[in-house]
């Protein structure tokens, strides 16, 4: 069993590529039925009254199939130039199509094996990994800043005794932890380099797709960047425009009632100097009967005067 499993491992590989390459299949099978009928059919129609052998659709069929996969018996062959002539150029042109389908499935092959490689280079870098990982930690926890007390536990005693270690086997412990981290990561850098030169210019193209990438997200936040500081600016300059105009507004507001306060301190003097021509006047009739009084008074005492006399 295990050598048949052995035997038909590379069957599974053979189906994923197939699936993967399905629509390339069935595009390049889709133009090879074409040419056959094409081809079938010309050859058919030029040598039917002259050949024998091409008296029906079916026999033409049947030297199509044998031509393009490349068999050839040599039992049925065109006689005309015509049919020479076009055959030869049918044949050139539908040979190439059907040999695009092992040209597809020789392609996905090598590429389905390089990623077989690459997935077992990769799980190549776990174990050393996980290993500088683990050596980093233990480098961390052993130094003199760290406050863990678990990580001495494992250095007990063969005889059973629980003492605490001195400062030199801690420091002894450390270089030993040390010396494991450099060598962890020396393993892990050489498993970390590719095997092959194409994964080193896949990962330059990677890599560069990966800069061309940020550069455009850069891009596109700067885009965004200025379309709002434009915007901003937009509505700053709006914000201008709408506060000159109320100041505007505001100014012939205080114009206007400039205008009418001074009108109305033009009627406000107008009326004060009124005011004061009548009580001029009032004061000037007071006087004026003031005196007509004292007169007649004084004409009424004179008479008073004279009578008694």
């Amino acid at each position: 069993m295990l050598r048949l499993e052995h035997r038909f491992r590379p069957w599974p590989v053979m189906s994923s590529v197939v699936w993967q390459q399905r629509e390339h299949l069935a595009i390049t099978t889709y133009m090879g039925f074409l040419s056959l009928l094409f081809i079938s059919f010309a050859i058919y129609f030029v040598e039917k009254d002259v050949n024998p052998a091409f008296n029906n659709i079916a026999a033409a069929m049947y030297w199509g199939v044998v031509t393009l996969c490349t068999v050839g018996y040599g039992d049925m062959i065109p006689i005309t130039p015509t049919g020479k002539f076009l055959s030869s150029i049918c044949i050139i042109i539908g040979v190439s199509i059907f040999a695009l389908p092992a040209g597809i499935l020789g392609t996905g092959l090598a590429l389905k094996v390089q990623e077989q490689q690459r997935v077992r280079q990769m799980g190549k870098r776990r174990e050393p990994a996980a290993k500088l990982i683990q050596c980093t930690w233990r480098c961390y926890v052993s130094s003199e800043n760290s406050i863990s007390t678990v990580t001495w536990k494992s250095y007990k005693r063969s005889d059973g005794r629980h003492e605490p270690l001195t400062n030199g086997e801690k420091t002894a412990i450390r270089f030993i932890r040390v010396v494991k981290y450099f060598i962890a990561r020396q393993n892990f850098n050489r498993a970390l380099k590719p095997y092959d030169i194409k994964d080193v210019l896949e990962q330059y193209a990677a890599g560069h797709a990966d800069v061309l990438g940020r550069v455009r997200h850069m891009q596109s936040r700067l885009n965004a960047v200025q379309v709002s500081v434009n915007t901003n600016l937009r509505a700053l300059n709006e914000s201008k425009v709408m506060l000159s105009s109320r100041i505007n507004q505001i100014e012939a507001v205080a114009s206007d009632m400039q205008n009418k306060f001074c009108q109305l301190m033009g009627h406000q003097i107008r009326d004060m100097n009124v005011i004061q021509n009548l009580t001029d006047i009032l004061n000037q009739r007071n006087a004026s009967d003031f005196q007509r009084n004292s007169l007649s008074s004084s004409r009424t005492s004179i008479r008073t005067r004279r009578n008694s006399f």
